[in-house]
């Protein structure tokens, strides 16, 4: 059992709701980024799920995934409920994959996103033209709907979250052979990682650091990260804007 402060408590389903309201009185970007979190923060605890061996939840399981902050915070936190693992023996149940393929949908306001991520055959639903960079959740939409048998989907779809979230989508990278895109990120991530940690010790000093679950996962994305993730990720982010 676990006990919480006063906290603000939606489900996936409000959520949305709520996003779709605010979002005409917010940019494009803010409300991407927005998205963007809420996804990523999705998916890492699907790969959790699946890192104990989970490989399917309860039919039910967008129900399962609660928004939460408190007050003073600006970005919700995700809590997957432990309803969420169906029992043994239960029928109805969906892969990883389908279940982040139907957060992205309902996210986007699409219809019945559970018979939409599940329905087999035919081609993916169409994401609404609501975000700068919809080329790549459509790509991501590809990847959990084609790829799902796959371990590493959600890995993937995890890296490009990230990228668009942090990546270094203004990097000028050399094609000289002094340097090689690689070597640009390399470069880009050892800067990236001495400047957040200069900030957050001289904002908040050495011994206590008070970070947002926003800050959390950018940390997180910056200790765990490498050149090669960036690089898969970058030339993803580059097909999508040239075919725009």
């Amino acid at each position: 059992m676990s006990v919480f402060g006063r906290l603000q408590v939606e489900t996936l389903e409000t959520y949305t709701k709520k996003l779709a309201t605010s979002g005409k009185m917010t940019s494009a970007q803010s409300w991407e980024k927005e998205i963007s979190f809420v996804l990523l923060q999705l998916t890492n605890g699907l790969k959790s799920l699946q890192a104990q061996g989970i490989e399917e939840v309860a039919g039910d399981a967008l129900e399962h995934f609660l928004l939460a902050r408190a007050d003073k915070d600006p970005q919700y936190r995700i809590i997957i409920l432990d309803a969420v693992v169906p029992a043994e023996g239960a029928t109805g149940t969906l892969s990883l994959c389908s279940v982040a393929f139907a957060a992205m949908l309902m996210l986007f306001q699409v219809d019945n996103p559970v018979l939409q991520a599940t329905t087999p055959g035919g081609v993916t639903p169409t994401l609404p033209e609501l975000t700068p960079s919809v080329g790549m959740f459509r790509s991501m939409a590809d990847i959990l709907r084609f790829q799902s048998e796959s371990m590493g989907a959600l890995g993937q779809v995890k890296s490009m979250l990230e990228y668009m979230l942090w990546g270094p989508s203004d990097i000028a990278f050399e094609v000289s052979n002094q340097e090689t895109r690689e070597q640009s990120l390399q470069r880009w991530l050892d800067l990236e990682r001495a400047t957040v940690l200069h900030n957050l010790i001289r904002t908040q000093g050495l011994w206590r650091i008070h970070l947002t679950v926003f800050e959390e996962y950018h940390l997180l994305f910056l200790v765990q990260t490498c050149a090669k993730m960036l690089h898969e990720a970058s030339l993803l982010f580059e097909s999508e804007v040239a075919c725009m």
